[in-house]
């Protein structure tokens, strides 16, 4: 069954008969087939032809499936590309592992071709839309951009319009008022330092003159005691 655009489906095992046999089976229904056959050769394909899907093995040598979808979700440069994890561990622990790994489908072997087809059919329309809703999102923001060009602009001379110009000037206004604002908490600040200069200078003054009297006290008290105890009492005896 050919398809007018093949999409292209990136296959990772590090068995070569499982690639072979997927390859084959996926070819058959009109698919574009790659193959990997480690994480590190996985992640290489990705950025070599960009897949539509990946189908991704988890047990690997290298680097495993879970470390290879952690890479992939985590790299923003690239589109959505969905992952279905396929493995013979069928417990559910590992299961979850896996997607919240960030693997959008799960599958076990063998693998049911029927099972997997309906999978991939069903991942790659969810694709689709994602991708037209992101064309579509990208169409009316456009949209949006020249309706407001056009609301505030003339027709006719291609200059800003009345509601362009007005609002212009309420922009200017609150830039005014927030300059204003800003320049009035600069003034209260200024007074602000300067009264704590007026405090500090004070202070200063006064405790230059408390060190003053301070640094005088001891010298009299010393000059004093040593004029009473030098000095012999005085003698009133008779000549």
């Amino acid at each position: 069954m050919e398809r007018k655009d093949k999409k292209k489906i990136l296959v990772v095992d590090d068995h070569e008969d499982n690639i072979e046999l997927l390859r084959a089976r996926l070819e058959a229904r009109g698919y574009e087939v790659f193959g990997a056959s480690d994480g590190q050769a996985a992640l290489d394909q990705v950025d070599k032809v960009c897949p539509d899907l990946i189908l991704l093995d988890v047990m690997m040598p290298k680097m495993d499936g879970m470390e290879v979808v952690r890479r992939l979700k985590a790299n923003d440069k690239l589109p959505f590309i969905p992952v279905i994890m396929q493995t013979a561990l069928d417990s559910t622990e590992n299961k979850v592992e896996g997607l919240d790994a960030g693997a959008d489908d799960y599958i076990t072997k063998p693998i049911n071709f029927a099972e997997l087809e309906a999978r991939v059919n069903s991942l790659l329309r969810i694709k689709a839309l994602q991708a037209d809703l992101a064309a579509r999102e990208k169409e009316l923001s456009e949209l949006n951009d020249r309706l407001r060009q056009i609301s505030l602009t003339d027709g006719l001379t291609q200059v800003e319009n009345r509601r362009s110009l007005e609002e212009r000037l309420m922009r200017t206004d609150r830039e005014l008022v927030a300059f204003g604002a800003a320049i009035e908490h600069v003034r209260r600040l200024r007074e602000a330092f300067e009264v704590d200069r007026i405090h500090w200078s004070v202070l200063r003054r006064r405790v230059g003159s408390v060190e003053r009297v301070e640094g005088r006290r001891p010298r009299r008290l010393l000059e004093g005691s040593s004029r009473s105890g030098d000095s012999p009492p005085s003698s009133t005896a008779p000549r």
